[in-house]
């Protein structure tokens, strides 16, 4: 099965083409205010060196839906279905976060949780859990959008004795969110600093679709407060 995989719900895109398993091409998304003629020119160069003729060799099509960057993710989506219409092909929405975890799960097997973490402004963040074992991950619940001190209060519940690894490509911005709060919150878990591999989306919707799993719509996974239920539940006003 070839697949072609893209994400661009980080500030790092990126775009693998794969042979089952097996990546065959890659291409990074240069950073542009033309997120599209970026992409396209990154699937041609990836497509270029994988030595496919053309998208007909495509069997499956998969792109990132987030949580991360809403520019992003609307043109990776919207790229996959386009270049999937010609010859009717499948397309399949994979929660970028997902990605994330499933390749640590595989990586490492020093770890017992996850944490996804996001910056959702607004002095918010999106979190999504997974739990880790025999390489895999598994989603504890959905993806949850938390006040800062909601977060920081979260993370100090966590213990030494149970590993949690707490991925972010945005550090840079949440980092000092999370210290205005708390300077002790880091005590017990581990921080890193990572990117959605598209090569992970191929990887999951290959098993999704051999599976028959349901696809999600191919729409962004946003977390955003305007559009979260459980804050306008508490009378947030957004």
């Amino acid at each position: 099965m070839n697949i072609l995989a893209i994400d661009c719900s980080s500030a790092r895109g990126e775009v693998a083409c794969l042979r089952d398993e097996e990546v065959v091409a890659t291409a990074g998304v240069a950073a542009s205010r033309n997120g599209a003629a970026a992409l396209f020119a990154a699937l041609e160069e990836a497509r270029t060196r994988a030595d496919w003729p053309d998208w007909s060799e495509v069997d499956l099509f998969a792109a990132g839906r987030g949580p991360g960057r809403y520019s992003g993710m609307r043109v990776a989506l919207t790229a996959a279905q386009h270049l999937a219409l010609p010859g009717h092909k499948p397309v399949r929405a994979i929660d970028s976060g997902r990605a994330m975890a499933a390749e640590w799960a595989a990586t490492s097997s020093a770890v017992n949780e996850l944490w996804i973490l996001g910056d959702a402004r607004r002095d918010r963040v999106w979190r999504g859990r997974f739990a880790c074992k025999q390489g895999a991950a598994d989603a504890v619940d959905t993806w949850s959008l938390l006040t800062v001190p909601e977060c920081v209060q979260q993370l100090n519940q966590l213990t030494a004795d149970n590993v949690t690894w707490v991925i972010s490509s945005e550090w840079d911005r949440l980092q000092p969110l999370i210290d205005s709060h708390d300077e002790t919150a880091t005590a017990a878990w581990r921080r890193v600093s990572a990117t959605p591999s598209a090569e992970w989306v191929g990887r999951l919707a290959a098993c999704d679709e051999v599976a028959a799993v349901p696809s999600v719509a191919p729409v962004p996974l946003y977390l955003h407060p305007p559009v979260e239920p459980r804050l306008k539940e508490k009378g947030s006003g957004v």
